[in-house]
């Protein structure tokens, strides 16, 4: 959900720039994506998409859209999304049906190649990470992928959503603004 997500640190990251250091989370995502994208020996189980970080630009009625898709096959077509995790539990059917993030891919490939999301493989993969010592994290080898759906319904509901969201967002970045 957009509005579940906390204004002040949203402008505080992408309005003034002001973005954190980087979590042990975090950097083993980065590792683990470049490892998988140019180690074909590295988590051998994981199904390798054509395209690593793929990025994607979209105009939706004049909010200029970006997004970097983990894997993305033209050829299927298809969609991947890696997500680590030290709660595989997190990621089950139904919050991979949710994932907005997903819903945000297939519309991005609807704008750009005409891909209707019913014809779009796609997926969620799972990879648990454990602690590895020195507040590192690492894979354990425990994956799983989860292949779910989006319809044009889907797309449109959450194009509204996201007009919806923008004009919230603008109506935040003016009232800072109307502080200085």
């Amino acid at each position: 959900n957009f509005r579940d997500y906390d204004c002040d640190r949203w402008y505080a990251s992408y309005v003034l720039g002001n973005r954190g250091p980087s979590n042990p989370a975090m950097d083993a995502g980065r590792v683990i994506g470049e490892r998988l994208a140019t180690d074909p020996t590295y988590l051998p189980q994981v199904l390798r998409p054509e395209i690593y970080e793929q990025e994607l630009y979209g105009n939706l009625n004049g909010i200029g859209l970006i997004g970097h898709l983990d894997g993305f096959s033209p050829g299927i077509p298809a969609i991947q999304e890696f997500k680590t995790t030290q709660n595989i539990k997190k990621w089950v059917q139904e919050s991979v049906d949710l994932h907005g993030q997903i819903t945000f891919y297939a519309l991005l490939c609807w704008l750009n190649f005409k891909i209707p999301p019913e014809k779009l493989k796609l997926s969620l993969t799972a990879i648990l990470l454990k602690e590895s010592g020195e507040f590192k994290l690492e894979p354990t080898g425990d994956i799983k992928t989860i292949e779910t759906t989006r319809t044009m319904k889907d797309l449109l509901v959450f194009g509204a959503e996201l007009k919806a969201v923008h004009r919230e967002m603008q109506k935040f970045v003016d009232s800072k603004k109307d502080l200085r």
